[in-house]
């Protein structure tokens, strides 16, 4: 090699640091071609120099005392690794071959539609409760009325407190129901509650108390 360039001289000091040990073993016959090049070239000098100065001082180093075996615990440790990295691309190329499920393009709002009543689980247990409440405040005042004639008209009962009295027979839980949640029943809440609902669950509700004035009167007929 005659004429070197920039590329040229540093491919030849990585081969010397590389496979001749360090710089100072000699060059062989590309030698001449060194000098000629680092007399005509002062930034490969100063980048011989760096790289000089960085070989000498690795060669200082003490040689690393490895235990004995470290290639081979740290390929035991490193195997669980590969086998599942191997199993999950085993499993990512059978989900590739699975083809994709046929999903009619309304599922999602029929789904919704299936789990209205599910996902509003507050409102469903509200018109419970009130009921419950409207019910136990009904049975309260019966249970009232009943007290009064039993203490006041011992000799004689009415027709309406006779009637109350057979409906309220088993209906102790509803009365302590009723004594333990007075506030609640006697407040707004009960109004607000019924102005919300809607029309379905009103008619419902109104059903239900025609249907127990309508058995009233009929009691009092008899």
């Amino acid at each position: 090699m005659n004429h070197l360039n920039c590329d040229g001289f540093r491919t030849l000091i990585s081969e010397a640091l590389n496979d001749r040990g360090r710089l100072g073993q000699g060059l062989g016959r590309d030698g001449i071609a060194w000098h000629r090049h680092l007399v005509d070239c002062s930034a490969c000098r100063s980048y011989l120099a760096a790289e000089t100065r960085l070989d000498e001082l690795l060669a200082m180093l003490p040689e690393p005392g490895l235990p004995p075996g470290l290639a081979e615990s740290v390929q035991a440790a490193l195997a669980p690794v590969r086998r599942q990295r191997q199993d999950d691309a085993v499993l990512e190329g059978l989900l590739d071959c699975v083809p994709k499920p046929d999903v009619p393009p309304d599922l999602s709002q029929r789904v919704l539609a299936g789990l209205q009543r599910e996902r509003a689980p507050a409102e469903w247990t509200l018109l419970r409760g009130r009921g419950l409440g409207l019910t136990a405040a009904a049975a309260f005042f019966a249970a009232l009325l009943l007290g009064w004639a039993l203490v006041f008209q011992s000799s004689e009962v009415p027709r309406e407190t006779a009637y109350f009295r057979d409906e309220l027979a088993g209906e102790d839980e509803l009365i302590v129901y009723a004594l333990e949640n007075w506030d609640l029943l006697m407040g707004e809440e009960v109004d607000v509650y019924l102005a919300s609902l809607d029309p379905a669950e009103a008619a419902v509700l109104e059903l239900d108390a025609l249907g127990d004035f309508l058995s009233g009167s009929e009691a009092e007929g008899r």
